[in-house]
Protein backbone atom coordinates (compact mmCIF):
# COMPACT_ATOMS: atom_id res chain seq x y z
CA UNK A 1 0.00 0.00 0.00
CA UNK A 2 1.27 3.68 -1.14
CA UNK A 3 0.68 6.35 1.44
CA UNK A 4 2.09 9.73 -0.25
CA UNK A 5 0.66 13.82 0.28
CA UNK A 6 -1.09 14.93 -2.78
CA UNK A 7 1.06 16.82 -4.58
CA UNK A 8 -0.99 19.34 -6.28
CA UNK A 9 -0.76 17.63 -9.68
CA UNK A 10 -3.62 14.75 -8.59
CA UNK A 11 -6.50 14.48 -6.77
CA UNK A 12 -7.95 11.65 -4.65
CA UNK A 13 -11.52 11.13 -4.72
CA UNK A 14 -12.96 8.49 -2.61
CA UNK A 15 -14.00 5.83 -4.93
CA UNK A 16 -17.51 4.76 -3.53
CA UNK A 17 -18.50 8.51 -4.02
CA UNK A 18 -17.06 8.76 -7.31
CA UNK A 19 -18.86 5.55 -8.21
CA UNK A 20 -22.54 7.36 -6.93
CA UNK A 21 -21.49 10.56 -9.07
CA UNK A 22 -21.38 8.14 -12.00
CA UNK A 23 -23.96 5.96 -11.41
CA UNK A 24 -26.20 8.82 -11.05
CA UNK A 25 -25.29 10.15 -14.99
CA UNK A 26 -25.62 6.57 -16.02
CA UNK A 27 -22.03 5.96 -16.40
CA UNK A 28 -19.87 3.50 -14.53
CA UNK A 29 -16.44 2.97 -13.43
CA UNK A 30 -15.65 0.05 -15.23
CA UNK A 31 -16.78 2.25 -18.39
CA UNK A 32 -14.96 5.36 -17.97
CA UNK A 33 -11.42 4.00 -16.30
CA UNK A 34 -9.50 3.28 -20.27
CA UNK A 35 -10.57 6.29 -21.69
CA UNK A 36 -9.35 8.27 -18.64
CA UNK A 37 -6.87 6.49 -18.65
CA UNK A 38 -5.86 6.74 -22.13
CA UNK A 39 -5.70 10.64 -21.65
CA UNK A 40 -3.43 10.44 -19.04
CA UNK A 41 -6.21 11.37 -16.14
CA UNK A 42 -5.86 8.14 -14.16
CA UNK A 43 -2.62 7.45 -12.17
CA UNK A 44 -2.62 3.75 -11.77
CA UNK A 45 -0.95 1.80 -8.85
CA UNK A 46 0.06 -2.10 -7.64
CA UNK A 47 -3.81 -3.40 -7.55
CA UNK A 48 -4.99 -1.02 -9.87
CA UNK A 49 -6.99 2.22 -10.52
CA UNK A 50 -8.93 1.89 -6.75
CA UNK A 51 -6.19 1.93 -3.86
CA UNK A 52 -6.16 2.77 0.06
CA UNK A 53 -5.05 5.68 1.11
CA UNK A 54 -4.76 7.53 4.42
CA UNK A 55 -7.08 10.97 4.77
CA UNK A 56 -7.26 12.19 8.19
CA UNK A 57 -5.99 9.21 10.05
CA UNK A 58 -8.64 7.16 8.21
CA UNK A 59 -7.88 4.40 5.56
CA UNK A 60 -10.17 5.05 2.70
CA UNK A 61 -10.64 3.49 -0.90
CA UNK A 62 -9.70 6.47 -3.29
CA UNK A 63 -8.93 6.78 -7.19
CA UNK A 64 -6.46 9.24 -7.91
CA UNK A 65 -6.88 11.10 -10.90
CA UNK A 66 -4.71 14.05 -12.53
CA UNK A 67 -5.32 17.51 -12.74
CA UNK A 68 -5.35 18.81 -16.14
CA UNK A 69 -2.77 20.50 -17.28
CA UNK A 70 -4.32 23.32 -19.30
CA UNK A 71 -6.00 26.05 -17.85
CA UNK A 72 -9.57 26.13 -16.98
CA UNK A 73 -12.40 28.19 -15.90
CA UNK A 74 -14.38 27.33 -12.49
CA UNK A 75 -17.31 26.31 -13.27
CA UNK A 76 -19.10 29.14 -11.92
CA UNK A 77 -18.11 31.24 -14.48
CA UNK A 78 -19.60 29.07 -17.56
CA UNK A 79 -23.22 28.98 -16.07
CA UNK A 80 -25.46 30.22 -18.31
CA UNK A 81 -27.67 31.46 -15.84
CA UNK A 82 -27.87 32.34 -12.22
Amino acid sequence: MENRKNNGETMFILDDVLEKALQDMNFSFEAVKKPWADRGLLIKHRGGYKNRQRINGTLAGVIEIKMPEEDFEPADSVVPFK
